[in-house]
């Protein structure tokens, strides 16, 4: 059997119009290349599938950020498909946890190259240009969270040359946390589909390489626990191999430096070498700056970078720069051996260990879990890492300025 040539892009997660809370404070230029970053990714992916002339388009959920889905941004994601619609280019589209779908709701209608899938798995056959035969089948969230697996309800692979299966889900753990279409790599597998398109997971992975089971990740970094480059896949088949390209969208990228403090460094030498490390990255930045061997400075200057007066200073310093390069956190971090004296170590390790758990930390922010990106945020292990050093930092300054 001869396979001709086939190229679609596989994206998901674009979380268009996130509201990148706790940035609001930045300056008035930067804040609006944060807050357009994610209309500017997702022109970025438009334009890659008209420019390599794809056969098709793979969105798989969470294209809104949130499922009030305002008709400013409606209209954007219209007017993006419109492009693709002006050279044939045809749209896969499902609704993921974030972007469910709310029969209820005001939409625009989409026009007639988007293909949505309903909330029952179904199926979608074309034919590509290369002529050929291709189904996708997925399906939309109806609702915030779905604990059901729903890979029994994927039928089996079709007769057609290709099959593409579409899934927004994460893999199976445990009955507390599996609230998004839980699934495992063999369940997937034993459908026997070509490709499996998977959205969720804003980290890029590929679970399996044949067949491909690949999470894309998100096209924009919204927060600083999504970090490095973000894009989506350029998919092309190869003799009926597939042949995966990653495609870069991120306007901002989210970075975690660290800087080894000197002996005795003053203030000056401190802020020249910190604003040096700064612009060496080659695109922009949000920077999370973490000052290791922290002992090693006097306690007034810690005391003013723990109350946020050097940040404000290198913020201020490289407000312009260009490409930018923003700092957005300072974090103290010191020698074990140096925090505190062996017994006061050994007594906070025991403590900090028997509170700052995982559990803890979820049942006192219960009051906030309701909101979802504060819940994703309290839930990854750098937020309950970051709170443990907060709470060192702390005791530490206490302790120099005894």
């Amino acid at each position: 059997m001869g396979f001709f040539k086939m190229k679609f892009i596989h994206a998901a997660d674009a979380h268009i119009d996130s509201p990148f809370v706790g940035l609001k404070q930045a300056p008035t230029a930067l804040w609006e290349t944060i807050h357009a970053s994610t209309f500017t990714a997702f022109k970025k992916l438009i334009q890659t599938a008209i420019d390599e002339a794809v056969d098709f388009v793979l969105l798989v959920g969470d294209s809104f950020d949130q499922e009030a889905q305002s008709l400013p941004v409606q209209k954007f994601l219209k007017q993006q498909f419109e492009r693709l619609a002006d050279v044939d280019i045809p749209v896969y589209l499902s609704y993921g946890n974030h972007d469910y779908w709310d029969a209820n709701q005001v939409h625009f209608e989409l026009p007639a190259n988007v293909h949505v899938f309903g909330a029952q798995v179904e199926s979608f056959e074309l034919t590509t240009k290369g002529h050929e035969s291709v189904t996708i089948v997925g399906f939309s969230y109806d609702q915030r969270w779905l604990s059901a697996d729903r890979v029994v309800d994927f039928p089996q692979r079709a007769s057609t040359t290709y099959t593409i299966g579409t899934l927004h889900g994460s893999q199976k753990a445990t009955a507390d946390t599996d609230h998004y279409a839980p699934f495992t790599i063999s369940e997937l597998n034993a459908c026997h589909y070509d490709y499996w398109a998977l959205g969720h997971i804003h980290k890029r992975q590929i679970l399996q390489e044949r067949p491909a089971i690949v999470y894309p990740g998100n096209l924009q970094g919204r927060h600083k626990n999504e970090p490095g480059e973000k894009g989506f896949y350029l998919v092309d088949t190869n003799d009926g191999q597939f042949d995966l390209t990653f495609k870069p969208t991120t306007v901002i990228e989210w970075q975690r430096q660290q800087f080894e403090v000197t002996p005795d460094m003053s203030l000056t030498q401190l802020q020249t070498a910190l604003s040096a490390q700064l612009m060496q990255s080659d695109h922009a930045s949000l920077v999370a700056l973490e000052l290791t061997h922290a002992e090693r400075l006097s306690s007034d200057l810690l005391q003013r970078i723990n109350n946020g007066e050097l940040l404000a200073v290198l913020q201020d310093q490289l407000e312009n720069s260009e490409p930018l390069h923003w700092p957005y956190a300072l974090k103290l971090r010191f020698a074990a051996q140096q925090q505190f004296s062996q017994i006061d170590q050994a007594y906070w390790e025991q403590a900090a260990a028997a509170i700052l758990t995982p559990d803890n930390i979820l049942e006192k922010a219960k009051p906030l879990m309701k909101e979802n990106f504060i819940r994703e945020a309290i839930e990854t292990p750098e937020f309950q890492a970051d709170l443990k050093d907060l709470v060192t930092t702390i005791l530490q300054e206490k302790k120099m300025g005894d």
